[in-house]
């Protein structure tokens, strides 16, 4: 995989006019799903593969419109992403697992610590974190049971685009 070239520091103020963008601009998500088709047509591909038939609709589609987000900041920052490949992700999501494997805790937050060292982008991931976690009120968007998949599926793309991935 070739490191991507140019990737500035995604802050959670770019996260979250990525996520109003989404949310507000008519066509926005459509236009996105369109890019990343053309430009990451593995990456798209890689969240519409059988994998993912384990997860429910409202997970894969909410996993896609987290996806979109990450997609969004990085091109509003003006990050150069390059190409990646559904082998690059199954080769970082297996460093992730492999992270995680032998953590006596098993709270979700909890197992996510390990990620957080030393971590280029940390925002990014805090923003996967908070995403997947359940609100105030106790409303979970995902499962508890996909809430770590989804995590590691996510963060393995953020890996490859942000050239963190090999080291």
């Amino acid at each position: 995989m070739t490191k991507a070239s140019t990737i500035p520091y995604i802050t959670e103020a770019g996260i979250e006019a990525a996520v109003i963008a989404l949310n507000e601009e008519a066509g926005a998500f459509e236009q996105l799903v369109v890019e990343m088709e053309e430009q990451q047509p593995e990456v798209l591909g890689y969240f519409f593969a059988e994998n993912f038939e384990s997860f429910a609709q409202e997970e894969r589609e909410y996993s896609l419109f987290l996806l979109l987000v990450i997609w969004r900041s990085l091109k509003d920052a003006g990050a150069t992403v390059q190409e990646v490949s559904a082998d690059d992700i199954e080769d970082a999501e297996d460093n992730n697992w492999a992270m995680v494997q032998d953590l006596p805790s098993k709270a979700f937050n909890d197992r996510l610590n390990v990620f957080f060292e030393n971590y280029p982008q940390e925002d990014l991931l805090a923003f996967l974190e908070d995403a997947l976690s359940p609100d105030d009120e106790g409303e979970d968007p995902v499962t508890k049971e996909g809430r770590e998949a989804l995590f590691i599926v996510l963060k393995s793309v953020v890996d490859c685009w942000c050239g963190w991935a090999q080291q």
